[in-house]
Formats: structure tokens, C-alpha cells, sequence
């Protein structure tokens, strides 16, 4: 004989794993859901950090380039000290020289100075030779031919002036004044000025004066020119 089947005990079995499997699938499903919240908070988490640690490596980075930047400008001084100071010790090396050069420059100069002040006073005792030759002259002809000089020392020149020219007025004042230009060494130059009153002629006289020199004849060659003048 076949056994009957406890239906009624099976549906109560099925309702029991149906109750268990809900149970299960609930937790399963609580569990997949405070999984998914955890990661999703993870991930929040993570992200958070990874900013964090991007803004960080950031102002590392910023750091890292400021501490460069200022390494390459201390070793930039370094480098210009550096150079200042070789062209300081370099400048202390060519120092004796350079003072060796200046100390010769200027004994150079002072035996320029030396040979010009010689000549300067070559120049002024010639000068003085001249004047005194002509002071000589002028004694030789001051009663013969009405002639007397004055000197004016502030102008170096020497004024000369006759009398016995115009036979209407014998006193009367015939002049002109002479003044030496010239070197030492070098032939000497008449300067003939304030002829009073001027003849003509003058020029070349001064001219034939300062080529030859002689004094006398010139000093005949103005008397000639102003007695020319009176009878004019």
C-alpha cells in the first residue's frame, strides 16, 4: 500500500525555509547595503585623503621650488663674491705695478716741468740780455739824436722818444714802443706798437727788425721816417 504524503507538512516545511530564506536575504541584503554604504564612505574617505595629500604634495612641490629658487640666487652671490674677490686679489697683484707706473709718470712729468721752467728761464734772461743791449744802444744816441726811452716793466715793453725832429717845435714828441716776443733758441720777434704820430712805412721796418736784428738800424730808420713825416 502507497504512503500518503504529509502535504500539509511539507507547506509548513516550505513556509519554515521560506521564513529562514527571507531571513537570510534580508541580512544578505542589510549586509550588501552597509557594504556599499562602508565602500561608498571609503571612497568619500580616500578621495578626501588623496586632495589632502594633492594639496600637500602641492605646497611640497611650491616648497621644493621656492628652496631651489633660493639656492640658485645664494649660489648666484657665491659665484658674483667669487668673482669680486678675484678681482680684488687680482687688482692687489697689479697694484705695484701700477704704482711703479704712476711713481715714473710722475718723475716724467717733473722733468717735463723741470725743462720747461730751464727754458721758461732761458727765455726770460734773454729777454733781459736784449733789454739791456738795447738800454746800451739807446744811451749811444740819446744826445746825438734827441732820444730818450722809458720802460714800462708790467708790459715788457720799451718806449722810445725823440726830440730834434721838427725844426718848427724841437721839443716836440716823436714814439713808439717795442716789445721782444720769442723763445729760447729761436729768433727773436720785434712787436713795434703806439707809433705817435705814425709815418709810413712802419711795417716794414718792424718786419726788416725782426729779420736781422739790428736794432740800430732800425731805431735810424724811425728817426729817418718821422723827420720825413715833418717835411712832408
Amino acid at each position: 500500500m502507497a504512503s500518503q504524503v504529509d502535504v500539509q507538512g511539507l507547506q509548513r516545511e516550505l513556509k519554515g525555509f521560506q521564513s529562514d530564506l527571507d531571513i537570510w536575504t534580508q541580512k544578505l541584503v542589510a549586509d550588501c547595503e552597509q557594504a556599499r554604504t562602508n565602500h561608498t564612505g571609503r571612497v568619500r574617505e580616500l578621495d578626501g585623503r588623496s586632495q589632502h595629500l594633492a594639496s600637500v604634495k602641492a605646497e611640497l612641490d611650491e616648497a621644493a621650488l621656492a628652496m631651489e629658487r633660493r639656492v640658485q640666487a645664494e649660489r648666484a652671490r657665491e659665484e658674483e663674491a667669487q668673482r669680486r674677490s678675484e678681482s680684488v686679489l687680482a687688482e692687489e697683484r697689479a697694484l705695484p705695478a701700477l704704482l711703479e707706473e704712476q711713481r715714473r709718470r710722475a718723475e716724467e712729468e717733473a722733468q717735463v716741468l723741470s725743462s720747461q721752467s730751464e727754458k721758461l728761464q732761458a727765455v726770460e734772461q734773454q729777454k733781459r740780455a736784449r733789454l739791456a743791449t738795447l738800454e746800451q744802444a739807446l744811451h749811444l744816441y740819446r744826445d746825438r739824436l734827441g732820444l730818450c726811452f722809458e720802460q714800462d716793466p708790467a708790459s715788457e715793453r720799451l718806449r722810445l722818444v725823440f726830440t730834434q725832429i721838427d725844426p718848427q717845435a724841437p721839443e716836440k714828441r716823436f714814439s713808439f714802443a717795442v716789445r721782444i716776443n720769442g723763445e729760447a733758441g729761436r729768433q727773436a720777434a720785434y712787436e713795434v706798437s703806439d707809433v705817435t704820430p705814425a709815418p709810413p712805412g712802419v711795417s716794414a721796418l718792424e718786419r726788416h727788425l725782426s729779420a736781422t736784428g739790428d736794432f740800430a738800424q732800425f731805431v735810424v730808420g724811425m728817426r729817418r721816417a718821422f723827420v720825413k713825416l715833418c717835411s712832408a
